[in-house]
C-alpha cells in the first residue's frame, strides 16, 4: 500500500475547503428563490397545492443543485482516492463516479461524521444534516461517569 504524501493531504484539504465555500455560496443563492415556509398557506389541501405548484420550479431547482453538488463531492473524493492508489489515467473515472459503491460509502462516511459536525468540524453535506443536541449530550453522559465530572 502506498503512503499518502503530506502534499496530497494538503491538496485534499484545499479542494474540500474550496468545495465547501462554493457549495455554501451556491446553496445560499438557490435557497433565496424558495419561499419562507412558515408563510405558505396550509389551511386547506387546495391552498397547499396552489402554494406547492407556485414554487415547484424552485423546489426542483434546489434538488438539482444538491444532486450536482453531491456529484462534485463524489468526484473530488474519487479523484483523490485514485491518486492515492496510484491510478493516474482517467480511463474509468466516469464509470467509477457512477458506481453505487462509491456513493454508498460516501453516504456512510457522511452519516458517521454528523456527530463531529456538532462539535464544529465542517464536513461537506454532513453540516446540513441536523442531530438533536440532546442526543449528543445524552451520549456523553453515558460515556463520562458522573463521579469524574
Amino acid at each position: 500500500m502506498k503512503k499518502i504524501k503530506l502534499n496530497t493531504l494538503f491538496k485534499w484539504a484545499v479542494a474540500l475547503f474550496i468545495y465547501n465555500l462554493v457549495a455554501k455560496i451556491i446553496i445560499y443563492f438557490a435557497q433565496k428563490t424558495l419561499p419562507d415556509f412558515y408563510r405558505v398557506d396550509t389551511s386547506s389541501l387546495a391552498s397547499l397545492t396552489d402554494s406547492a405548484s407556485k414554487y415547484l420550479e424552485s423546489l426542483f431547482g434546489i434538488i438539482a443543485v444538491y444532486i450536482v453538488l453531491w456529484f462534485m463531492f463524489a468526484g473530488i473524493v474519487l479523484y483523490f482516492l485514485r491518486r492515492s492508489w496510484g491510478e493516474k489515467s482517467e480511463k474509468h473515472f466516469t464509470r467509477q463516479l457512477l458506481s453505487y459503491k462509491l456513493h454508498t460509502s460516501i453516504a456512510a462516511f457522511i452519516i458517521l461524521m454528523i456527530p463531529l459536525v456538532e462539535f464544529g468540524l465542517k464536513v461537506p453535506f454532513a453540516q446540513y444534516l441536523a442531530l438533536p443536541k440532546t442526543l449528543v449530550i445524552l451520549r456523553f453522559i453515558k460515556i463520562i461517569p458522573l463521579n469524574l465530572v
